[in-house]
């Protein structure tokens, strides 16, 4: 039991450790306005100098604060062009609202396009889940069940196509493809 107790001890001291943002390396190393640059190209807002600073503490190490703001600065002057935005909204990254409104905009027109491909994607999987059980013979009532199921999801997947179609020609996106998925 007490080797069991050791073992749990190590992981979760190891988990810990592992969710520390910068490593003993990076402390020490100090590269303070590269660690800010490279945090404001991923768009991370300023308060992420705070887990810096508590992750390095740990190992002795002082956060150069004016280096990394400085650093973080530049990295959000190019992570906030305007013709990024609708891109990284439909690669589906996540917003920490550090850029203007307009950028936040267009970002949110990206990222409801992606929302809504997963939604139109998880409706056709259920979709041909029901076509599937409908092929491996199911009884007559479940048949009738399954059939109702699948009519609700056929018309909620003609309507998430539409909405695709409406924002993706709205944001200058080309539809094609989008009809095949009728």
């Amino acid at each position: 039991m007490k080797i069991l107790n050791l073992i749990f001890i190590f992981l979760l001291s190891t988990l810990i450790s592992s969710c520390a943002s910068l490593s003993k390396e990076e402390c020490t190393l100090g590269d303070w306005e590269g660690i800010g640059n490279s945090d404001g190209l991923k768009g991370l807002p300023r308060k992420t100098l705070s887990k810096h600073q508590k992750a390095c503490s740990e190992y002795g190490v002082t956060v150069e604060k004016t280096s990394y703001l400085s650093g973080h600065k530049s990295g959000l002057k190019s992570y906030c062009k305007e013709e990024n935005a609708f891109q990284k909204g439909l690669n589906g990254e996540r917003y920490y609202n550090v850029c203007s409104s307009k950028f936040a905009k267009k970002f949110n027109e990206g990222k409801k396009i992606f929302t809504l491909s997963n939604e139109l994607s998880s409706v056709q999987r259920e979709i041909e889940g029901y076509e599937d059980q409908l092929d491996n013979g199911v009884n007559r009532e479940q048949r009738k069940v399954i059939r109702r199921e699948m009519r609700d999801l056929k018309k909620r997947e003609k309507i998430l196509i539409a909405k695709l179609v409406y924002l993706k020609s709205k944001n200058g996106q080309g539809v094609e493809g989008v009809f095949d998925l009728l």
